[in-house]
């Protein structure tokens, strides 16, 4: 690393920085803190979904997933009509109608409170263990160019996200995410270029090498339950896993909350997925290419690199200085985004959901007072510190991305399955909805511990089990209490 590079790094961290400070003394109630007023436009929400997405799981995890093996992972893709036909037309609407700060405020004004708090607590299990991974990843460069300990890294990165997230809030979040998406995107359309003008073949040799090593193969029809991405692993269990990512979970719901209609919600949810995909199979490439640049030149010893390592080792020994700084900040965006996201949901589920449910205390209204945005500041930094200390074992995961595709498919099966419940059954009482989680959630656990079947099948099985039992129950218990249809936009 060379000055340049260090001041296009000090630079990005000063200006994510002076965002959250920006939005600091703005918020004047929760609904400042949590919704942003609602007064996001549909651009910067996409821009955040995206970002958010994007994480430095993606960021490392998929160039390594490429450089090791295809572009199996990508089948999901072709589950994005199916997914945004659930989100757009169902879910999402009903949610941005409901004004509330949370999603599974729903669960309780359909099923009762203990769905609603059984849900939430599932929300808080896996974003804590998916912010895990999140935070390592980035940390595994800094590690490397600096010289540093990795705990040491790992420290800097998590806190110095949960302080500007806790002083600015979702609209800190959603402006940093807009400014470190193009950050990103820049140090990953810089790596591509990098490799092609260094092979005399450029993109041609990249895509015939690759190719040749059947590092391009897209499809795979096996009828296997037990391999990772197959086709109809991928169709199936993608559609389960991008309605459940994008409208079961809050880390993603809340950035569309923001906005100021159902309409501009579910246009900033399709630019995102759309985008997303994009995004991601670029991100793909740069693994692709680097296979290439390794087998051209395998005195660099990359081809003996494992997967989460190649594109930390490229950013080492081969970036230019200046650019090199730019990839460490696109490394940093691609993490930060996601992991301030995540805290400032983290800290809207335990304020709205968790505390009032075991307090007893009723739901928050738009005007909570200033008294809780401070509860909220500290649970975000309760977050940050807890998220940081896991992120010390990110290394004992494996592939970083299939990790976190695991940690999702694990949990969101069973929510998604009650939020149908609750939308498409209007016959499920209030006891069915928290049935219903135990049900769907046992179901993946199983899968997970007694069988070899891919995670890619966790969601479709799991969200299937949660819907049939509670259905089955709403059968059985006609004369059961049953829980309230959605209710008129809060106030």
């Amino acid at each position: 690393m060379q000055p340049l590079d260090y001041l296009i790094v000090a630079l990005y961290f000063s200006g994510v920085l002076a965002v959250g400070a920006w939005f600091a003394g703005q918020q004047k109630s929760l609904k400042d803190f949590f919704l942003g007023g609602r007064t996001v436009p549909w651009w910067g929400a996409a821009a955040s979904g995206i970002a958010t997405i994007v994480s430095g799981v993606t960021y490392l995890g998929g160039p390594g997933l490429a450089f090791s093996t295809n572009y199996h992972w990508h089948q999901a893709r072709l589950a994005a009509p199916f997914g945004l036909l659930v989100l757009c037309g169902l879910l999402l609407p009903t949610f941005h109608r409901l004004g509330t700060y949370s999603i599974y405020e729903y669960l309780e004004r359909r099923f009762d409170a203990r769905t609603r708090l059984v849900a939430a607590g599932m929300f808080v299990v896996l974003k804590t263990g998916y912010l895990g991974v999140v935070i390592y990843a980035p940390s595994l460069v800094l590690a490397a160019i600096f010289d540093l300990p990795l705990p040491l890294v790992v420290l800097v990165t998590g806190l110095a996200t949960a302080a500007y997230t806790q002083l600015g809030g979702i609209k800190a979040v959603i402006w940093t995410d807009a400014l470190q998406l193009c950050i990103l995107v820049a140090g990953v359309v810089a790596a591509i270029a990098l490799v092609a003008h260094t092979l005399d073949g450029g993109i041609g040799q990249i895509l015939a090498v690759a190719g040749e090593a059947g590092r391009l193969d897209y499809f795979n029809f096996s009828p296997s339950l037990s391999e990772t991405y197959t086709f109809w692993g991928c169709l199936v269990g993608g559609t389960f896993m991008l309605v459940s990512q994008f409208g079961t979970d809050q880390a993603e719901v809340q950035r569309f909350l923001t906005t100021k209609s159902p309409a501009q919600a579910n246009l900033a949810m399709v630019v995102t997925v759309i985008f997303t995909a994009v995004v991601g199979v670029t991100v793909f490439f740069v693994g692709t290419a680097l296979f290439a640049f390794y087998t051209a030149f395998p005195e660099k010893g990359g081809l003996a690199t494992p997967g989460n390592g190649i594109f930390p080792k490229f950013i080492v020994e081969e970036m230019p200085t200046g650019v090199k700084g730019l990839l460490v900040a696109g490394v940093l965006a691609a993490s930060m985004s996601t992991i301030s996201s995540v805290l400032n949901s983290l800290a809207t589920v335990v304020v709205s959901d968790i505390v009032p449910r075991l307090r007893r205390t009723g739901a928050l209204p738009d005007t909570a007072p200033l008294a809780l945005l401070g509860n909220a500041r500290r649970w975000t930094i309760f977050f940050g510190v807890v998220t940081t200390g896991l992120a010390c074992f990110g290394g004992n995961l494996g592939n970083l991305l299939d990790a976190t595709n695991r940690l999702v498919n694990l949990f969101g099966g069973s929510l998604l399955g009650v939020f149908l419940l609750g939308i498409l059954n209007r016959r499920a009482g209030a006891d069915c909805g928290v049935w219903a989680l135990g049900a769907g959630l046992v179901t993946a656990l199983s899968l997970q511990i007694f069988t070899d079947v891919s995670f890619m099948w966790f969601g479709p099985f799991s969200a299937t089990i949660a819907f049939s039992f509670g259905s089955f129950l709403a059968w059985l218990r006609p004369d059961a209490t049953r829980g309230i249809a959605a209710p008129a936009k809060c106030p």
